[in-house]
């Protein structure tokens, strides 16, 4: 955005997801509140799979673990939280995978 001679770029958070992976991602975050995640598991364990793009499989592995859980399905989410461990034992999401495992 250009206002006189000084151009303003909008940060992270306000730029839309303009690619596909991205949009599904969000609209994926997004269907854990309103109960219809269970729609995007098969694409996120295509995304979870995909070790090349790690910031969006370490995410999609998240989104599976999170859902498994708001469906009740805890035997599947540990399933997913033990694999994102292995995967990321330092990762953003590793505390929140850990106390999934011991509660």
């Amino acid at each position: 955005v250009r206002v006189g001679a000084v151009t303003f770029f909008p940060s992270a958070a306000e730029v839309p997801a303009t690619d596909l992976e991205a949009i599904f991602l969000k609209k994926a975050e997004r269907s854990l509140d309103k109960g219809t995640c269970d729609r995007f598991l098969l694409g996120l364990q295509e995304l979870a799979s995909d070790q090349s793009k790690s910031d969006r499989s370490e995410l999609a592995r998240i989104l599976r673990a999170r859902c498994f859980d708001a469906r009740i399905r805890t035997d599947l989410s540990e399933i997913e939280y033990r694999r994102y461990l292995e995967t990321w034992p330092k990762g953003r999401y590793a505390e929140e995978a850990r106390k999934a495992l011991t509660e």
